[in-house]
């Protein structure tokens, strides 16, 4: 099984996954939204498909705190996301979304 098929978090309404590089669509929507892109730091309006992928990859789940998880609602696309970066020693973790 490889690391990133081992994140999966269910609620009744919503579950996190890896993001997948064909998520791009619901990506590029949700941080190239106008109201958005300029509260992020990586990602701007317009974003192509290319940057959104390559946005993606560098956050893919690797077992350890630097990713990005889909958030999604059954039967739809993603919704958002939702991530968890390393910060120091006495300040270990961060949460973001979109």
């Amino acid at each position: 099984m490889a690391v990133e098929e081992n994140l999966l978090l269910k609620t009744k309404r919503l579950y996190l996954r890896p993001l997948r590089l064909d998520d791009w669509p619901s990506v590029q929507q949700i941080g190239g939204h106008p109201l958005v892109a300029p509260m992020l730091t990586s990602t701007g309006t317009p974003w192509p498909k290319a940057p959104v992928q390559g946005w993606i990859r560098a956050r893919q789940y690797r077992g350890k705190p630097g990713f990005c998880a889909a958030v999604v609602m059954p039967e739809r696309a993603v919704i958002g996301v939702a991530g968890l970066r390393p910060n120091s020693a006495d300040d270990p973790c961060s949460c973001a979304y979109l």
